[in-house]
């Protein structure tokens, strides 16, 4: 996972981008329970061109489902911009793929 900004650090979206980046590996090792095995640590495991728009989208819904558990949190403003900023970054992103 990429640095985060420290606005998103303190607002919790690190756990969020967490939560997308996990459906990945859980989509990824489905088709291949092995697929780590032997691989260096850190190493970048991408889905085949058709079934990156399934795995994107399952990602994104899952990220964004995550993100407005947070806004049920009693943010703050600070926070709540910050996270509807991410929500609709991330249903952007998503809709790309459908």
């Amino acid at each position: 996972m990429l640095p985060l900004d420290p606005g998103n650090v303190l607002c919790g979206l690190e756990g969020c981008i967490r939560v997308h980046e996990l459906s990945h590996i859980e989509d990824i090792k489905k088709k291949n329970k092995n697929i780590c095995k032997g691989k260096k640590k850190g190493m970048r495991v991408v889905a085949s061109p058709d079934e990156r728009p399934a795995t994107e989208i399952k990602a994104a819904n899952a990220e964004i489902e995550c993100l407005k558990a947070l806004l049920t949190n009693n943010c703050g403003d600070y926070c709540k911009k910050i996270i509807e900023a991410r929500i609709k970054e991330e249903e952007e992103y998503r809709d790309e793929f459908k």
